[in-house]
This record gives structure tokens, C-alpha cells and sequence, in this order.
């Protein structure tokens, strides 16, 4: 039972890191985009979906594939999982893109 808590506690912690840092990169590159790209909402979705998207999907690869094992070696439902997260926290993150950009509200950069 120990020993299930304990797993539990660091998939959560774990979680918790990965969104930290998935957030705090996505506002950073949304914060030094140019403010040329962050009012048009479709260069600026696309760009905080890559940011958020591309570094997951990479995090689950790395982390199939790191004891040996090839992509092939899992059920499709595993690879169905791993996209489908990753495409949902990427469209998130470009719906969400113009708040965290604050660009919604008309709010000007650089006063």
C-alpha cells in the first residue's frame, strides 16, 4: 500500500512539474514575441501550441523509448493516449494564448 502512495504522490508531483514548466516556457515565448505575431490569433495559437505541444510529446517519446524498448513495441492505445494529451493541452494552451498573451483585453506592451 506504501509503496502505491508513494507512486501516486509522484505522478502527481510530476504532473505538477511538467505543467509548471510547460506554463512557464509558454509565457516566456509568448512574452518575447513580437507584438506583430501576438495580434494575429492564429500565429499566436500556433506558437504557444508548439511551445506547449512539441516539448510533451518529446518528454513521452523519450520516456517509451528509454529502456530499450522501440515505439512499435506498445498497443495503439498507448500512442492514442500520448497524442491525444498532448493535442488537448496544445489546443488549450492556443485558445487560452490571447489571455495569456493579454492581448483580449487590448492591453498594450512596453507602458
Amino acid at each position: 500500500m506504501r509503496a502505491l502512495v508513494s507512486v501516486g504522490a509522484l505522478a502527481v508531483l510530476g504532473s505538477m512539474a511538467v505543467g509548471l514548466a510547460l506554463g512557464t516556457a509558454t509565457g516566456f515565448v509568448l512574452a518575447i514575441a513580437p507584438r506583430w505575431l501576438l495580434t494575429r490569433p492564429l500565429l499566436r495559437g500556433l506558437l504557444a501550441a508548439l511551445t506547449a505541444g512539441l516539448p510533451l510529446v518529446a518528454l513521452s517519446v523519450a520516456f517509451l523509448v528509454g529502456d530499450g524498448y522501440s515505439l512499435t513495441s506498445y498497443p495503439p492505445s498507448v500512442h492514442l493516449l500520448i497524442w491525444s494529451v498532448s493535442l488537448v493541452v496544445a489546443l488549450v494552451v492556443a485558445a487560452r494564448s490571447g489571455d495569456i498573451a493579454d492581448c483580449s483585453t487590448g492591453a498594450s506592451r512596453g507602458k
